[in-house]
């Protein structure tokens, strides 16, 4: 790892720009920016941008931070706090830009994914991804490498203007039906049902239980027969409550949706005898 202790410095937003190869957010960079810019224009950036000085022409190439830098720029303020590295490979510059961004506003299963991808290429070792990355094991890992392995035929269903599925769905197609024409019949059919409502949940559900050689039309009509979808109502503290709205809301889904989705994979998990008691 890169053992460079950076220098704090208020640069010029002039000598700024992105380093598009190191940041490993791709999609949703100017998701609600406005937003961010108006709060920027009001407070100013509390949290330094990481950068490289580019010492031959004095520039400062933003590798962690590009959000807080276009929204600068949208606020027109004159100076932003960087965080200034002179010495830093590629690499290591990607992973500071994935392990910020791991913990702030949630990245995209695609951004994980393919990061991931390329650290392995550069370490071939999983837990030494696991560390630098900052997850909390290599099953973390396995299972974004095997998010880069779906053909983005079906991934691109999890994509506007396609649909809204999300990675779990996505993986439980890809995984469930093996072949590619029957894959993505199904995707499109789930994609086209409102999220969060009672039917999608089944059509999913059916998914996670069919056979390989189910297509669209059978997998649909298991759906239709599972009738008894049992509610449980779970009472939490307050500040529990408000940090499930407020990661729901980062990752665009219903909080309903999220808790759904913790305890699926908990299940899951506990049924293939990778949970605990």
């Amino acid at each position: 790892m890169n053992k460079e202790i950076p220098q704090l410095l208020d640069i010029p937003i002039e000598q700024l720009e992105v380093w598009k190869d190191a940041n490993v957010r791709k999609m949703d960079v100017l998701l609600n920016i406005e937003e961010l810019a108006g709060n920027i224009k009001q407070h100013g950036v509390q949290i330094p941008l990481l950068v490289w000085e580019k010492q031959k022409d004095k520039q400062y190439l933003v590798f962690s931070g590009q959000r807080r830098y276009e929204a600068g720029k949208i606020a027109k303020i004159e100076t932003i706090p960087c965080l200034v590295y002179k010495n830093i490979p590629l690499i290591h510059a990607k992973i500071l830009s994935f392990s910020e961004n791991m913990y702030r506003t949630d990245m995209t299963m695609e951004d994980k994914s393919k990061a991931t991808r390329e650290l392995f290429g550069k370490f071939k070792n999983m837990e030494k991804i696991a560390k630098v990355l900052g997850v909390k094991n290599v099953q973390t890992v396995r299972r974004y490498l095997k998010y880069d392995d779906i053909p983005e035929e079906i991934r691109k269903y999890g994509k506007k203007p396609y649909g809204d599925l999300s990675a779990n769905e996505i993986e439980d197609i890809y995984f469930k039906v093996p072949d590619m024409k029957r894959a993505i019949a199904v995707a499109k059919k789930l994609a086209s049902l409102k999220k969060s409502t009672v039917k999608r949940r089944k059509m999913h559900a059916s998914i996670k239980v069919s056979n390989p050689g189910d297509n669209v039309e059978t997998i649909s009509r298991h759906a239709d027969k599972l009738i008894r979808m049992q509610t449980f109502k779970i009472v939490l503290p307050d500040t529990h409550s408000k940090t499930i709205e407020k990661i729901a809301n980062i990752r665009k889904i219903s909080a309903e949706d999220f808790m759904t989705n913790i305890i699926e994979r908990w299940i899951s998990d506990y049924l293939s005898g990778r949970g605990h008691e």
